[in-house]
């Protein structure tokens, strides 16, 4: 019975460790975009576009609106799998998504 709860205080103190540690990690700044050759009246169409389109693969990554076919290999599919991704996963796939896409499209990132 002893043992029973000094697990629970080691669990207990283990998770508040956790907490404590992703609360004080910094996230990234968001970095500003520049083009080069675009008028800057356009900038938020194309910023807008690369966010839907980040939006839209998350959720396809997450399995939440995919439509490819299931894995064999994975219990539940490929699609299960997917929609078991953590928040903070899917949070960077979004960003790296929509960087990716803003790249493509001639932007430049300008961190402040």
């Amino acid at each position: 019975m002893i043992q029973r709860y000094k697990n629970i205080i080691v669990l207990s103190a283990c998770i508040l460790g956790v907490v404590i540690i992703a609360g004080c990690t910094t996230k990234q700044s968001p970095a500003n975009w520049q083009h080069p050759t675009l008028a800057k009246e356009l900038w938020a169409k194309e910023s807008g576009y690369c966010r839907r389109h980040a939006r839209r693969e998350t959720d396809m990554e997450a399995g939440l609106a995919t439509t490819r076919p299931s894995s064999s290999h994975l219990p539940g599919g490929i699609s299960r799998h997917r929609a078991s991704m953590t928040q903070f996963q899917l949070q960077r796939f979004q960003q790296r998504t929509f960087n990716s896409c803003m790249k493509r499209r001639g932007f430049v990132p300008i961190v402040k």
